[in-house]
C-alpha cells in the first residue's frame, strides 16, 4: 500500500516564513514533484529583461542560497493570493512579473472591490521588456 502524502506533517505551511526569509508559496508532495516547498524570495530583486532575469536568479546567491529560479505560474499565483505586502509582487503593486517561461509574465492589480480579492492574468511579453523579478527556490 502506497503511503499517502500528509500535508499536515510538513515543517512549513503556505504563508510561513521560509529559510531564506521569504514566504512559502506552495507545499507539494515531494515523491511526485521532487521537491516539497516553494519559497518566494523576501522581495523583488530587480526589473530586468527576461534573459537577464533568468541569469540573475540562476547564477547568483541571494539571501544565503544559490538555488533560485524565476517562478513558475503556480508559484506566482499562490504568492498573489497570499497578499504578502511590502514589495513588487503583491496586491498593492500592480505590474508585470516574469515567470520561468520565456516571455510569459503575470500582470495583476489590487483589490477588485469584491471582498478584497485580487485579479490578474498571464500575458506574452517581449522578452526585452523590463518586468519585475521575484525569484523562487524549491527544496525538500
Amino acid at each position: 500500500m502506497e503511503k499517502k502524502y500528509d500535508i499536515e506533517s510538513c515543517k512549513y505551511q503556505v504563508g510561513d516564513q521560509g529559510p531564506a526569509g521569504g514566504v512559502i508559496v506552495l507545499v507539494m508532495d515531494y515523491q511526485k514533484y521532487g521537491w516539497r516547498y516553494a519559497e518566494a524570495a523576501p522581495k523583488c530583486i530587480a526589473k530586468l529583461n527576461w534573459d537577464d532575469a533568468k541569469r540573475l536568479c540562476c547564477e547568483e546567491t541571494h539571501w544565503g542560497f544559490n538555488d533560485w529560479d524565476l517562478p513558475d505560474k503556480d508559484s506566482l499565483v499562490s504568492l498573489l493570493r497570499i497578499r504578502h505586502p511590502g514589495d513588487c509582487v503583491d496586491y498593492y503593486a500592480p505590474g508585470y512579473h516574469w515567470t520561468n517561461e520565456r516571455g510569459l509574465a503575470l500582470t495583476f492589480w489590487g483589490p477588485t472591490g469584491y471582498w478584497g480579492n485580487t485579479a490578474g492574468h498571464f500575458q506574452e511579453c517581449n522578452p526585452a521588456s523590463l518586468c519585475a523579478v521575484r525569484p523562487v527556490r524549491k527544496f525538500l
